[in-house]
């Protein structure tokens, strides 16, 4: 049996998605109103911050995928349920991590994230990380910017960005829970596209048919533009950490984690475009998060 945590997020649903017709899936919710859509998947009710929710729900669960909201007691909630897999003999935990998971990280969801994978590696389960880059669906985040003015605005310079579609990393992680010889790997996960921004805005407009203009700002507007549109101040703040480790050269590369694990080639960014042409160009867009 395999335990999906995290399964109302974008990720844990696409990995349901893939996993719900094998019969052999179950997936954890806190709300009981949300467990309808899960086709083939068992539901139980349970929460990471009431572990005596948390025995029933993993009982005869061999496998963990492990995801939870970013928030400052991620460590403290994902320990609650590393807590309880060891005690119900749980053989694999699945984390989605982050490619900047580091506890000496200057970005508290770097830090959040490396926290989580040493519960992790420290708990005696056999463990592996799935440490996603960035996702081509947050990209949707410039979409009515773009609609509204021709282009979107970032404090990125001519930094390289690596992109994956969140439905690759779904993929890479049900390839993980279902197959073999993956215990003790970290596999840093991206697509095939490493692109500065003038050049996605160059293929998003090729897909959309009029010019899309990438404008550099500086961190200081950024900040400004980011508190305006009602980010909480620590988010703004993290928003330009992310960025400057964005611009540092090396940060951003390219993995063949999607060919390796999954036996195909990851999506590339112009059909990820495509697929969401009409967002792009009138905008409309809700941002996506992992």
């Amino acid at each position: 049996m395999i335990l999906i945590t995290g399964a109302t997020g974008p990720t844990g649903a696409d990995i349901a998605r893939l996993l719900g017709p094998r019969g052999d899936v179950r997936v954890l919710l806190r709300d009981p109103a949300k467990s309808a859509g899960f086709d083939g998947c068992e539901v139980a009710i349970g929460d990471f911050s009431k572990p005596h929710t948390l025995p029933g729900a993993l009982e005869g669960v061999d496998k963990v995928l492990l995801i939870s909201p970013l928030a400052e007691s991620m460590a403290e909630l994902q320990g609650k349920l590393i807590t309880a897999a060891k005690q119900a003999g749980v053989k694999h935990l699945v984390r989605i991590s982050s490619a900047a998971a580091d506890v000496a990280s200057p970005r508290r969801i770097g830090r959040w994230h490396g926290e989580c994978d040493r519960l992790s590696e420290a708990s005696g389960i056999p463990f592996t990380h799935i440490r996603a880059c960035n996702f081509m669906q947050n990209l949707l985040s410039f979409a009515n910017e773009i609609a509204a003015t021709g282009g979107f605005s970032a404090p990125m310079a001519d930094g390289k960005i690596s992109l994956v579609d969140r439905r690759d990393v779904a993929a890479v992680a049900a390839a993980v829970l279902t197959g073999t010889g993956h215990e003790g790997r970290a596999y840093v996960v991206t697509g095939d596209d490493l692109l500065t921004y003038d050049e996605v805005a160059a293929i998003i407009g090729r897909v959309i048919g009029r010019e899309v203009q990438f404008r550099d700002i500086t961190p200081g507007q950024a900040h400004a533009g980011f508190l305006e549109a009602g980010m909480p101040p620590w988010r703004a703040d993290e928003m330009l950490l992310l960025y400057d480790y964005l611009r540092r050269p090396g940060n951003c590369f390219l993995t063949g984690s999607v060919r390796e694990i999954t036996g195909r080639a990851p999506r590339r960014f112009e059909d990820y475009v495509r697929e969401q042409a009409a967002l792009f160009r009138d905008g409309g867009a809700v941002r996506s998060h992992a």
